[in-house]
């Protein structure tokens, strides 16, 4: 069931699109955060541009003008002294060749020349109406000759002031038309387009002006020298149908399920739900205990495969209903779960305590849990877009979210 968060900004947005800050804590996304670029570069060849003005690389670097794809250049001879440029698109399979050409210096400025020389006509119509504006300020007036060679100078083409000094009246110049033979339709052609240049932002929290990410300078490196993904942080939490929550066949339509995922197992979170008069919540308040570490249990000894034991490791902290089965540890974790389900097996404590705090019903019970994980059950009453409130406590941090969802009980299978 798709979820969206509610940002600061009032925008709801996807989970991995949420950053929090660590100084105000505060959440925010993209739209509403403060940027400054930190790199300029093209995305073909990595290198910086030698002006900061510059939007296209002019090292050689194409793009396919239907798919935007790096093109791949080749040459091929036709003559002693010509050769022609053939640019492929590995993508859609498009491709050009130029005309047979001899030693050129930057391919770029060849290939903006077929481009004018296409294109030429448009380029002649705008002079042309350029020139007109020029003209249109002298009409109806009383001038001399050197006022209006001096307006126009560096404006207008000299023939138009060689004209006017042969005595050819201003208004023929005004209404003279750019007129074109009638010609057949010419085949459109498409050109190689000039690689975009691309940026690299540093974001900043729009309510601290904290740095939130911060990226390599390197064209050639991806990695980020500071970020603050909210999905690292604070826990992840869906909605699901029950049926679909606990692998089973229910004909209630209104049961769904709100499955609470801790990031960081090694830390105790508490909740307070909260939700709209379109849900019901059983259960209000409950606490994710932290779950001991098991890197001091590692075999290390030789034949012992270490990422296999982190893998077995990790799985544990994956809800019952996510674990699929196309892998033997997925299995594998699923029979360990049998007869103990409601059981958190790498808690902290020696008697792990109860991870829920039922306030509204003496009955109310998880439908699921296990460690760094939980499975609340959740009523819906009427159709409509739902809102659902979640105050989380991490030590002493505290962080509101909440999640809009949009579910009809007629359409739930």
């Amino acid at each position: 069931m798709e979820v969206r968060y509610q940002c600061v900004c009032q925008q709801l947005v996807k989970w991995s699109d949420l950053n929090s800050c660590k100084e105000c804590h505060s959440i925010s996304c993209f739209r509403c955060q403060e940027f400054e670029p930190v790199l300029k570069y093209c995305p073909k060849c990595l290198e910086e541009p030698g002006k900061i003005d510059q939007i296209f690389c002019n090292r050689n670097c194409f793009q396919c003008p239907r798919c935007n794809i790096s093109l791949v250049i080749s040459s091929e001879k036709v003559t002693e002294d010509s050769k022609s440029y053939v640019f492929t698109c590995t993508g859609c399979k498009w491709s050009f060749t130029t005309p047979p050409t001899g030693k050129i210096k930057s391919l770029t400025k060849y290939v903006l020349e077929l481009y004018n020389s296409k294109n030429s006509r448009a380029y002649e119509l705008m002079t042309h109406l350029h020139n007109k504006k020029q003209l249109l300020q002298w009409e109806g007036r009383a001038f001399k000759f050197d006022e209006i060679v001096n307006a126009l100078e560096g404006n207008a083409p000299r023939s138009f002031v060689q004209r006017l000094a042969a005595g050819e009246k201003l208004h023929h110049l005004i209404n003279e038309e750019l007129a074109q033979p009638l010609q057949q339709d010419m085949e459109h052609v498409l050109y190689p387009k000039r690689t975009h240049l691309k940026c690299r932002y540093r974001y900043m929290c729009p309510k601290c002006h904290h740095t939130l990410s911060m990226p390599d300078q390197t064209p050639a490196s991806s990695k980020l020298h500071k970020e603050s993904f909210a999905m690292n942080v604070l826990p992840h939490i869906r909605i699901e149908t029950e049926a679909r929550a606990l692998g089973v066949d229910t004909q209630d339509p209104t049961a769904l399920a709100i499955i609470v995922m801790n990031p960081i197992p090694m830390r105790a979170v508490d909740f307070v739900l909260s939700a709209s008069d379109t849900l019901f919540l059983p259960v209000r308040k409950f606490t994710i205990p932290s779950v001991a570490p098991d890197d001091s249990q590692l075999d290390r000894s030789q034949g012992k495969d270490v990422n296999l034991q982190i893998l077995e490791h990790y799985v544990k902290f994956i809800p019952t209903c996510m674990l699929g089965n196309d892998h033997k540890l997925n299995r594998a974790e699923r029979t360990r779960r049998l007869g103990n389900r409601f059981q958190f097996q790498g808690s902290a404590s020696p008697t792990p305590p109860n991870p829920v705090d039922y306030d509204i019903e003496e009955e109310a019970r998880p439908l699921d849990q296990g460690d760094a994980w939980c499975i609340l059950p959740l009523k819906l009453l009427r159709d409509g877009l739902h809102l659902l409130n979640v105050l989380v406590t991490i030590g002493d941090w505290q962080v509101n979210l909440n999640l809009h969802f949009k579910q009809h009980i007629a359409t739930i299978t």
